[in-house]
């Protein structure tokens, strides 16, 4: 009887270490989809970001385009004055 014991004493520790890895390996795991998660939402922000700044720089190279327009003139006619 003793010796029942002893061998089932075993065996539950054993299953005992196999459940702790398991738990570990869990752990490890729900590590990396978290990770994972957190590189797929920075991505989804980057494309935002990008989207955001294309629009911007649309914008702004309107801005130069308007301001070299109205520059453009200006020089040149302080030019002409300046050589006469």
């Amino acid at each position: 009887m003793n010796r029942l014991v002893n061998i089932m004493n075993t065996l539950v520790s054993i299953m005992n270490r196999l459940i702790n890895i398991m738990n570990r390996l869990i752990n490890i795991m729900n590590r990396l989809i978290n990770i994972m998660n957190r590189l797929k939402g920075d991505k989804e922000k980057r494309k935002e970001k990008e989207k955001e700044k294309e629009k911007y720089m649309d914008k702004k190279n309107i801005r130069v385009h308007r301001s070299i327009c109205v520059c453009i003139p200006i020089f040149y006619g302080k030019r002409r004055e300046n050589i006469l």
